[in-house]
């Protein structure tokens, strides 16, 4: 009952043992969970370019750089969580249209993590983003891995700027014929 009262509480649901104040309880919960959803479904919206088809992913594709023969982005960016990040990831593949995306952003507990993401053009030529990310997280001791696709790791936040330093030479080793 106490542990109720303190959710209550912080709820701002005033509660006095009856079945209708505990149904308020959970109208609010629900409300606030469907709050979330939405929240979440703007930020998506956003990340792929939102209805004015700005956006962070459309600005990131207009940063990039030709990297052998290859467009290639490197940004750290603030996201929310890991899902988040995953998602801008996609929003830049669709908005790169062709290359290779390298973002990096700090997680929860002060984590590093960077996201690769690779196009069609750049998995035909062999660099796939599970190798390209394993390859900059070990330049700075990190590890991760992924799909052809995305790929993920998780590198120390005090080594992530570095990490993102090393990935356009990662690149263009890998892209060399003789790479």
């Amino acid at each position: 009952d106490r542990a109720l009262a303190t959710i209550a509480g912080r709820l701002k649901v005033q509660i006095g043992g009856t079945a209708n104040s505990l149904d308020q309880l959970e109208r609010k919960v629900d409300s606030l969970l469907d709050e979330r959803k939405q929240m979440e479904k703007r930020l998506d919206h956003a990340a792929r370019g939102g209805a004015d088809g700005g956006g962070v992913a459309q600005q990131l594709a207009a940063q990039a750089i030709d990297v052998s023969g290859l467009r290639l982005v490197v940004s750290h960016v603030t996201v929310a969580d890991a899902r988040s990040l995953q998602t801008l990831g996609d929003a830049l593949r669709d908005a790169l249209g062709n290359g290779i995306g390298v973002l990096g952003a700090e997680l929860a507990e002060g984590k590093g993590a960077v996201l690769v993401v690779a196009c069609d053009d750049a998995r035909a030529r062999g660099l796939t983003a599970d190798v390209l990310v394993r390859e900059i997280a070990a330049s700075v001791g990190g590890r991760g891995g992924g799909k052809a696709h995305m790929a993920q790791a998780g590198v120390d936040l005090a080594k992530l700027a570095l990490a993102l330093d090393s990935s356009q030479g990662v690149v263009r080793r890998l892209a060399s014929p003789s790479g």
